[in-house]
């Protein structure tokens, strides 16, 4: 097996593995040269280096990717357990027989809130259909059923659903039999109410009985 050397000069030579460790002349320049096989100890270690270094770097890359994986993944959970949070809230009302938060602030009895003429004013037939209102109420019960002495619908003792809400306005249907009416219910506060009827433009107040 020969030994490749090039000397100074440039001049490429092949020994013979025979001479290693001898010196020899260059044919062309006459400079001494020693004969020596090249040696690859140093590119073996270069060579064993390198893919630790390369691996280093894939496991850095793949921690970072973890950590980015397991930030998605918490963001994710959140989202998940804020949509399953108000999934939940929604569920509530419509397992409880109504789509709104609003079903529960108007249970209860409320009574025609009628202020006094004032004295000297002409009446109209909007203050007259409000005086027959004094004294009457609308009562709302939890169990969905309804009693109704006002004079906003023919039903006197029926039941209510939600069917629809809006803000704070409810609309709940009243029922008796075939006959049904409908009711814009606006929340003003836990204790007053304006009702008014689907098929009038005239607004009622109503306040919480005691």
């Amino acid at each position: 097996m020969a030994i490749a050397l090039t000397c100074d000069c440039g001049k490429k030579l092949n020994v013979k593995d025979e001479l290693e460790g001898k010196r020899i002349k260059c044919p062309k320049c006459q400079s001494s040269l020693l004969v020596e096989s090249a040696s690859n100890d140093d590119d073996d270690g270069d060579e064993e280096e390198t893919p630790k270094k390369k691996s280093g770097k894939k496991e850095q890359k793949k921690g970072g990717g973890m950590a980015l994986y397991a930030a998605v993944g918490a963001v994710v959970v959140l989202l998940g357990c804020c949509c399953l949070g108000g999934a939940g809230t929604g569920g509530y009302f419509m397992l409880n027989g109504g789509g709104s938060p609003l079903e529960a602030k108007i249970v209860g009895k409320w009574t025609a809130e009628v202020p006094p003429p004032k004295k000297g004013a002409n009446m109209t037939p909007d203050d007259i259909m409000k005086m027959a209102f004094a004294g009457s109420h609308i009562e709302f019960k939890a169990d969905k059923t309804v009693i109704d002495a006002t004079p906003m619908t023919p039903i006197l003792l029926g039941k209510w659903k939600t069917v629809g809400s809006k803000a704070d306005v409810i609309t709940v249907e009243l029922s008796q039999g075939p006959i049904s009416r409908k009711l814009d219910i606006k929340v003003v506060s836990n204790d007053a109410l304006k009702i008014t009827p689907a098929d009038s433009k005239s607004e009622y107040d109503f306040k919480r009985a005691k």
